[in-house]
This record gives C-alpha cells, sequence and structure tokens, in this order.
C-alpha cells in the first residue's frame, strides 16, 4: 500500500463538518469517523468474463502500460471534504484495475464482492473501458449483520474511451455501526456512454458523490440513484455533471423514501462549460416520507454557460399520495397493502434496471423489508 500512497498533511485540516441547513445535518462525532492508519486489508472477491483484464493495483504499477493512469486515479482530488479526500489518498494502495479490451462487448457482468471485516478501510477501483466496448460492472458492497463500527473510504474510476458504453451498478448494505464515504468518477469520450445505478441501504452515515466530465462530443451519462433509509441513518448524496463539449447529455434521477427520523441531502448539479452547443441535461429527486421525524432536503442547480442547451430540474418530497391510496382502497385493497403497493411501485423504474445484473430479486427484498416495517407502523 506504501508505494501508492501520496503524502498529505492530513492530520493537520480542520476536521469535516456535515451541515447543510434547513435542520440537515450530521454531527462526525455521532458516528465511527476515526481517521486511523489502515492496515492492508482482504481484497475484494473479482469475477470478470472471458477478454477482461482483472488485477490489483500494486500489480498494475508493475506494469509499465498502467502505472501512470493508477497513480493519476489515486492523485486526483475526488471531491469530498479536504481532510477525509487527503486521509483516503495517504493510505491508498487497495484496489483493483478492471481493463476491457477494445471492441469487447461482454455479456456477462464484472462482479466486485466485498464484505466488509476490516475497521478502517480505503480502496480504489479503477475501470478502463476501451474504445467500442461495453461492460457492465456490479459492485456488491455488505456487511454481516451487527458488525463492529467501522469507515470505509472508497473510490471509484470509470474512463470510457470513444464509443464505449459503462454501465456501474452499485449495492450498498452495510450495517448500521458502518461509516461508508464514497466518490464515484467517470469521464466519458466521444460518443461514449456511462451509466451509473446506485442502491444505498445501509450505513449509519453514508455519503455518496458521483461526478461525471463529458469530455468529447456525443458522450452522455444516466445515472439513477435509489436511497431507503430507517432508524437515525443519515445519508448525504451528490450527482455532478460538467459538459465540456457540444451536443453532450445527461439525466440525473433519484428516488428515495425515509422511515422513523431518519434524514437525507441531495445536491444535485448539471454544468455546461460556455463555447458549447446543442447539450441537453436534466435532473430530479423525488422523495418519500414514511417517518414522522423523517427529514429530507433537495438542492438541484444548474449551470448554464451558453444560449444553445436544454436544460431543466425538479425535486418533490412528500408522502403517500393520499387519492393514489384512496383510489387504490376503493378497488379493495386494505390500507395497509395500498400502502406497501405506492412505495414499491415508487421504487419499480431503479429496481427494474437490476434485472439483467441479477440484483432485482436482492433489491426487492430489501426495498420489501423495509416496507413491512413502515405500513405495519
Amino acid at each position: 500500500m506504501k508505494d501508492l500512497a501520496v503524502k498529505s498533511d492530513w492530520k493537520t485540516l480542520p476536521e469535516p463538518r456535515f451541515a447543510y441547513g434547513l435542520n440537515i445535518f450530521f454531527n462526525p462525532k455521532e458516528i465511527d469517523l476515526a481517521f486511523d492508519d489502515v492496515a492492508a486489508g482482504a481484497p475484494a472477491a473479482v469475477r470478470v468474463p472471458e477478454g477482461v483484464v482483472a488485477m490489483t493495483l500494486s500489480q498494475a504499477c508493475a506494469l509499465e502500460r498502467y502505472e501512470p493512469l493508477v497513480r493519476a486515479a489515486i492523485a486526483a482530488d475526488d471531491g469530498r471534504e479536504a481532510k477525509i479526500a487527503a486521509w483516503h489518498r495517504a493510505h491508498a494502495g487497495n484496489g483493483l484495475l478492471i481493463v476491457v479490451p477494445a471492441g469487447l462487448a461482454c455479456a456477462e457482468p464484472v462482479r466486485v464482492d466485498l464484505e466488509l471485516a476490516d475497521r478502517r478501510r480505503v480502496e480504489n477501483v479503477v475501470i478502463v473501458a476501451e474504445e467500442g466496448s461495453r461492460v457492465t460492472v456490479v459492485e456488491h458492497l455488505r456487511s454481516a449483520a451487527g458488525a463492529a463500527a467501522a469507515f470505509r473510504s472508497a473510490v471509484t474510476d470509470v474512463i470510457a474511451r470513444p464509443g464505449a458504453a459503462v454501465t456501474h451498478i452499485s449495492l450498498q448494505d452495510f450495517a448500521e455501526s458502518v461509516t461508508d464515504l464514497s466518490a464515484k468518477r467517470g469521464i466519458a469520450g466521444r460518443d461514449a456512454v456511462i451509466t451509473w445505478i446506485e442502491c444505498v441501504f445501509g450505513g449509519g452515515f453514508a455519503q455518496s458523490r458521483i461526478a461525471t466530465a463529458l469530455a468529447e462530443e456525443g458522450a452522455s451519462v444516466r445515472a439513477k440513484s435509489l436511497f431507503f433509509g430507517r432508524g437515525a441513518q443519515r445519508f448525504d448524496l451528490s450527482q455532478e455533471v460538467r459538459h465540456l463539449a457540444s451536443r453532450t447529455s445527461s439525466d440525473l434521477r433519484t428516488r428515495g423514501a425515509l422511515m422513523d427520523s431518519s434524514k437525507s441531502i441531495y445536491r444535485g448539479l448539471v454544468r455546461v462549460e460556455k463555447g458549447t452547443r446543442g447539450c441537453s441535461g436534466n435532473q430530479r429527486e423525488d422523495v418519500l416520507l414514511l417517518g414522522g421525524k423523517a427529514e429530507a432536503d433537495s438542492l438541484p442547480n444548474l449551470e448554464i454557460g451558453t444560449d444553445d442547451v436544454r436544460c431543466g430540474h425538479a425535486a418533490s418530497v412528500g408522502r403517500i399520495d393520499g387519492e393514489k391510496l384512496f383510489y387504490l382502497m376503493s378497488r379493495g385493497l386494505d390500507g395497509t397493502a395500498a400502502r406497501k403497493f405506492l412505495i414499491e411501485g415508487f421504487f419499480a423504474p431503479v429496481v427494474e434496471d437490476m434485472r439483467d445484473a441479477g440484483l432485482e430479486d436482492m433489491v426487492q427484498c430489501l426495498i420489501g423489508e423495509r416496507v413491512d416495517h413502515a405500513v405495519a407502523r
């Protein structure tokens, strides 16, 4: 690990503050955010289809072809709070490089499975889809129920060369004793497509940042996020797209539900740079409040540097639609069944996208468990 670490003065940096206004805040003193040294943990289990190259970051850095790419990814700013980012870089080295050769269309997904057993874990995953390739990468993250307190920081990079199509799916189901801070970064070349699908269920405090740069003409990104909070969970989610080239497109969607006293903050940003033409960008977040003390804050933003653009944003936070509930009950469903039907249907557009990766049943089960609890109260 040490040979890939980036020297940093992280110990002297101020503690991060997670305060966002409107009574949505996260106190670092209430979560396991101890910036201790990190020992090399057990690697994640990886399964790749034929033709795909996968290796540890240490192995990649022993190869002249991959070393500059890996070191650049580790050293790059991940957009998180200064101390978190610096601590991550200072302990980097654990992780994977996945390379999809040019022209390869993978019929099966790449699977990365992690069962968190480390008290402190830092990892990087770098995915390179060469020109004209197609791949789906699935990261399944979990920990045992009742697991000891843990702190995980992870950065995932997706590099989509011209004409490549990359779908990255993450399913996070950590115990609520885990603090999970993740950043995902993508860069798309000419006519490349990056699709992010993210499901966040676990962690006492879970922070996720997805940032994509559309670097060349014709590039596009689609991002769908799903979260479901319960108890005193806190979710900090953000999505950002930078349109750096003309005729690029983005579509950001987030759906979440909050039970009990859980809270969430969502920040979205679509930035269209000056000098670009024919770009389109949209973002939307919808949150269901299922608990009397649950709270959500949505902050979608647009920064437009050109006139030739089609962009929009929308957000809604509310409770189950009374008219829809009445309609279902008038058709014979009791109140509990009607509420369950509406909540599960609310998540259907994201869950359906998990089918090809073989995760649909698992996500439906996780949603169903929380829905049963919510409608029974």
